[in-house]
């Protein structure tokens, strides 16, 4: 079975773009922003707050800056599916709404799914075309995070053809083959 990568772009149905601030001091937000890329439970959440600049015909699935936010019928779907995750309740408070079938989603697969030997990249910051490992067909196997590409994830076939039949709306998909990156700042030879 074939994997694609996801993506969640920050933009309503309407093509708006979607601005949403997690209401937290700095230190926890910091803490929070490195603690979703780990495979360890979170503990001692506090209320998860968002202000948020639209609350009309939001995707199922949104990325407001390190955070994936799902609603409640997509974390439905996952947890049917067997997808190793927690989820946490959020509140998005807009001008107008304040909506409440939303929560922060945090996978908890994280393992080796790169094929590093036969991918073509120079570390994490030049990539021209990802390989992945052949894996086993277990529900957990249906939405992972990679090991080493630890911001990328992946997810299996027949979970999109599931998200695509109940109208999940949100992602992007691509060929991890024809994914490239490459990183150039200023000081960077």
């Amino acid at each position: 079975m074939k994997y694609k990568m996801a993506f969640c772009p920050t933009r309503t149905l309407r093509q708006r773009d979607i601005m949403a601030k997690l209401m937290v001091d700095v230190d926890f937000y910091l803490k929070l922003s490195g603690d979703v890329w780990e495979p360890e439970k979170l503990e001692n959440l506090p209320d998860l707050n968002f202000k948020i600049n639209s609350t009309n015909l939001l995707p199922d699935a949104f990325q407001p800056g390190v955070f994936w936010l799902f609603s409640n019928r997509l974390i439905k779907l996952l947890r049917d599916s067997g997808v190793l995750f927690e989820s946490f309740p959020v509140t998005l408070i807009g001008k107008m709404a304040t909506i409440t079938d939303y929560q922060l989603f945090h996978l908890l697969h994280i393992i080796p799914i790169v094929d590093l030997e036969n991918s073509v990249m120079t570390g994490r910051n030049h990539i021209d075309r990802i390989e992945l490992l052949e894996m086993d067909e277990t529900p957990e196997n249906s939405m992972i995070r990679d090991s080493y590409l630890g911001s990328k994830v992946f997810v299996r076939e027949d979970l999109i053809q599931k998200m695509e039949q109940e109208g999940i709306t949100g992602f992007n998909w691509n060929e991890p083959s024809e994914y490239n990156f490459h990183l150039s700042l200023p000081w960077m030879p």
